[in-house]
């Protein structure tokens, strides 16, 4: 079976029109892979990443690189604390030794959650914890700490 010229540009309008409106639904974030994938979910085709990529470099479609944020803060060096636990990681008995530690998890669109916890080392337990939206004091101080004081410190 052989394609006729109106088939083809048929089939081109189509792409066309479906790469143009997933652009504008994303605002430009999708790259090829992901106007592939969206465009063979939902409207049931098979299209290969390469055509897409062709028609998008044709069109002048393109993407906005997402740049890293960059993970560490600064810090002035001022407030640097003794190495206390030398690198001694367990405790003889329970609340001798509690550590504490901040991650992040991304969801959503450009969104993180942060997760504040307190680890007890003699049976790594988790002490108390916090999840916040920001990165911030209370995160850390105030709400796990509190939340701890219900056991008797080390």
């Amino acid at each position: 079976m052989t394609i006729t010229r109106r088939q083809k540009l048929q089939f081109y309008y189509f792409v066309k029109y479906w790469m143009y409106q997933v652009q504008d639904i994303t605002n430009g974030n999708f790259g090829y892979r992901q106007i592939t994938m969206t465009i063979n979910r939902k409207y049931q085709k098979q299209y290969n990443p390469k055509r897409i990529r062709r028609l998008m470099t044709r069109l002048g479609l393109k993407s906005h690189i997402r740049r890293s944020n960059g993970y560490s803060t600064k810090t002035s060096y001022v407030n640097i604390e003794k190495n206390i636990l030398n690198r001694e990681f367990s405790a003889e008995k329970p609340n001798e030794k509690w550590v504490t530690d901040i991650t992040h998890m991304k969801y959503g669109f450009g969104k993180k959650a942060y997760l504040s916890a307190i680890k007890d080392l003699y049976d790594g337990s988790i002490v108390a914890y916090q999840v916040g939206r920001y990165n911030d004091n209370p995160l850390v101080i105030c709400d796990g700490y509190h939340k701890s004081s219900y056991r008797s410190k080390p």
